[in-house]
């Protein structure tokens, strides 16, 4: 700036953080104010999802996101608040903090109001206490539970953890060397697939990412496999059967994989989709235990476990 134009001053550091950043961010609260305001004045109810997070430094925030229809049948979601929490996360402290914000936002309490958590003790503790002049239900989130079926299920499942290691061990090989990832890069371009496909690392808190590494394991055997062999590389290889169990575990996993991610859009009402969806997959399970022997134990397992998570189902 000094040489495009000296007589400018660029601000200093402070200047964002203690004028630019407050000024704009309470612009934007206004803003989401007059929104909430002029919208829910005709709502009939509100839903509301919240979340516990700790960050890096190991402190903790409550998220609260606002969910309703307005009168033009628009459904709109509004993130209010990620709140500090700095007293001990009690289920009295989480009550009387989510009441707080609510009361911030100027919502009326006199019409239903329905919150959906993941199964977080301290929360589900926390929504049971109706306040006084407040009617409120607590939902517990339909796609977190999935999740915590196929955790289940394969605790359950001898073998499946030994393969689960096998996959991520492969994938950290093609992370980690840069060499290894271009020759698999320029196996993919022989057989013309452009862009090249990469491997994906299951991380344990992304939903669904062990559904997407075992599906682009699978989708790239053939050039996993020939890398590999002709390398002499350390990792071992997946043998035929252990390809044909991530078949297998492709089709039991495929419709979780399709609820979990439905369940979690923002562009429709999804509550409705709950018994459809749990229909689809106790159907699709029980295909595959009749038909496919590769996975019919863990199939069994899943659906054992959708009953224990989902017993009024």
């Amino acid at each position: 700036m000094r040489k495009a134009e000296p007589r400018y001053t660029v601000p200093s550091r402070q200047y964002f953080s203690q004028n630019h950043i407050p000024n704009a961010f309470e612009k934007a609260v206004n803003h989401v104010r007059s929104i909430i305001t002029n919208e829910c004045k005709s709502v009939r109810s509100l839903s509301f999802t919240t979340d516990g997070w700790t960050s890096r430094s190991n402190e903790s925030y409550i998220s609260l996101t606002v969910h309703y229809v307005t009168e033009e049948w628009k459904l709109r979601h509004i993130t209010l608040n990620l709140e500090h929490s700095k007293d001990q996360n009690t289920a009295t402290n989480l009550n009387n903090l989510i009441v707080r914000l609510i009361e911030k936002w100027s919502f009326c309490k006199d019409i239903p109001m329905y919150f959906i958590t993941d199964n977080a003790p301290n929360l589900v503790a926390a929504l049971k206490k109706v306040p006084d002049g407040y009617t409120w239900q607590h939902l517990r989130c339909v796609a977190y539970s999935l999740q915590l079926v196929i955790v289940d299920a394969k605790k359950s499942t001898s073998n499946l953890e030994a393969l689960l290691i096998a996959c991520k061990s492969i994938v950290g090989h093609y992370k980690r060397s840069s060499t290894a990832k271009a020759r698999l890069f320029e196996l993919q371009k022989k057989e013309n697939i452009s862009p090249p496909l990469m491997l994906i690392q299951d991380v344990k808190t992304r939903w669904n990412s062990e559904y997407l590494m075992l599906q682009r394991i699978y989708e790239l055997k053939k050039f996993i496999s020939a890398n590999l062999i002709e390398s002499n590389s350390k990792i071992d290889n997946l043998t035929r059967d252990q390809y044909s169990t991530i078949e297998g575990l492709l089709c039991v996993l495929q419709p979780l994989y399709k609820a979990t991610n439905d369940l979690c859009s923002s562009s429709f009402p999804t509550a409705a989709s709950i018994i459809f969806y749990l229909h689809y997959i106790i159907e699709t399970l029980r295909d595959l235990e009749q038909n496919n022997s590769n996975v019919r134990t863990f199939a069994s397992k899943v659906s054992i476990s959708i009953t224990s998570h989902f017993p009024s189902f």
